[in-house]
């Protein structure tokens, strides 16, 4: 490249200085040390040209070689503040370390307006904020510990240990400052190794606001700085009624319970066991399970809201899991439980009774899970359920239901009569079919009166069209007679 330059300086239709000293510029950013060195030779270019810019970003690209070059220039004005921050950017330690060896440096910086510092901070060159904290000539000029130890906060937030490290040692340096801000922000960013040094410095207290940090840790999931804060005597993870386990826990955290029920002030117990019934309602199958093998904790309280929660969201496993603690009794609060099971909207339990709930158990089947699991607990009573599956003509589950041998003739027959009085041949024809069905000729023809007295409702009321009334009375009249030739059926036998 430099015999190609030398030739087209030869040509006189080449003016080097062309478009404000571009080849100079160009030269010096890309690192082109000989170019440089030649077009500085040649009278006809200005390397002060365009601001200083040349000089500029030899420093912007660590191009110390260029730097020293037009630095010793006398053309070259040299702006300190400009080019100081021009190097730290850079991250040329060289560059910078021969700027500070600049004559009168404290004449040539205004602190209230430059602060090369916060520039090597914001930077990350760890190296740079070394020298610059050195520096002798730097030192009444730059203070670590302006605006509340905003230099701290910022490493401390950006996770830039190193830095952190080096400011710790400056005596000026506070880290406790603005309310333990530092240490705060180390941990909101997970930043362990900045965490660990604050904590080690022991003049931060990371107990503060009743102990945030560890349950702001616990919240998030960061697991080691949750054992960091652990293992300082200060913390204590119990405080603000266990917060720290019960955010764990709703949150699904498991390394991080078992982290804190190893520690003897937590109490995973607390707020009426608030933490277990979190997970059961949340699908944390392994805080669930870890949390039934801890004495402290009782499954079974507030009336079995851990269950009644794992059924609302039909975690199949979750119930099982609490089903075999011998603590959690399905018959206690059992309606609730197997309502929830069935997603039954108690405010309008009126108009529910009224839909064909068949479909939402299909698209819910965990639910239908659930409810099975517990309905075939032997210490669950299957009554209230078998009335919620008559009422909402849920065909699978009274299918499912007849082979339980809890289900009597008496059960059988009132679910003949309900299912009579909505019209609900489906429910009457599987009734008929079942082993203990004691129902007459007399139950049959009064369901059929029944049925067509229903059908004279709607028409009075205008609630079916003339079509539907013929229709209706098409498939009601085949629907009695399958009834009735179940019925002859069931009495030869």
């Amino acid at each position: 490249m430099l015999d190609i330059v030398q030739l087209l300086l030869k040509d006189p239709r080449v003016d080097p200085s062309d478009n404000r000293d571009t080849a100079l510029r160009a030269a010096a950013s890309n690192g082109h040390v000989d170019v440089v060195r030649l077009l500085l030779s040649d009278k006809r270019v200005s390397p002060s040209a365009a601001g200083n810019s040349a000089i500029i970003t030899a420093c912007e690209n660590g191009h110390y070689e260029i730097f020293a070059l037009l630095y010793a220039d006398p053309r070259v004005e040299i702006q300190f503040p400009l080019l100081l921050s021009a190097a730290i950017q850079g991250g040329s330690f060289q560059i910078v370390e021969e700027l500070l060896h600049t004559p009168n440096i404290a004449d040539l910086v205004n602190p209230a307006t430059f602060d090369p510092l916060a520039i090597a901070i914001q930077w990350h060159s760890h190296k740079i904020v070394e020298l610059l904290l050195d520096s002798e000539a730097l030192r009444p000029l730059i203070n670590p510990a302006c605006h509340e130890n905003l230099p701290l906060l910022w490493a401390a937030r950006n996770g830039y240990t190193e830095i952190v490290e080096i400011l710790l040692c400056d005596s000026r340096v506070d880290p406790c400052a603005a309310d333990n801000t530092a240490l705060r922000q180390a941990v909101l960013g997970n930043h362990h190794r900045v965490v660990e040094l604050l904590l080690k410095d022991h003049r931060p207290d990371p107990s503060f606001e009743e102990n945030l940090l560890i349950r702001n840790a616990c919240a998030k999931g960061f697991l080691s700085i949750a054992t960091l804060l652990l293992d300082d005597p200060r913390v204590d993870p119990s405080a603000q009624e266990n917060a720290a386990i019960r955010a764990a826990a709703k949150k699904g955290y498991d390394t991080i319970i078992v982290e804190l029920l190893a520690h003897e002030l937590v109490d995973p117990s607390d707020v009426r066991n608030e933490a277990i019934i979190s997970a059961a309602s949340e699908g944390y199958i392994a805080i669930v399970k870890m949390l039934c093998h801890d004495p402290r904790v009782d499954p079974s309280a507030r009336k079995n809201q851990a269950l009644k929660e794992a059924s609302a969201k039909g975690f199949v496993q979750i119930v099982e899991i609490l089903l075999h603690d011998e603590r959690v009794d399905p018959s206690v609060g059992n309606i609730e439980v197997i309502k929830k099971a069935l997603e039954l909207d108690t405010a309008q339990e009126k108009e529910a009774l009224w839909k064909n709930f068949a479909s939402r158990y299909a698209k819910n089947h965990n639910h239908t899970k659930v409810a099975t699991i517990i309905e075939t607990d032997p210490r669950a009573s299957p009554a209230f359920l078998w009335n919620y599956a008559i009422h909402n003509k849920n065909v699978d589950f009274v299918k499912l239901l007849l082979n339980d041998e809890r289900i009597n003739t008496v059960h059988i027959k009132n679910a003949f009569s309900i299912a009579s009085k909505k019209g609900d041949f489906d429910i009457m024809e599987l009734l008929l079919q079942a082993e203990d069905c004691d129902i007459s000729l007399k139950d049959v023809g009064r369901s059929i009166a029944t049925g067509f007295t229903m059908m004279r409702k709607k028409i009075d009321a205008l609630e079916i069209s003339l079509d539907d009334v013929f229709e209706g009375q098409e498939k009601m009249q085949k629907k009695m007679d399958l009834l009735l030739d179940l019925l002859s059926e069931k009495m030869k036998q």
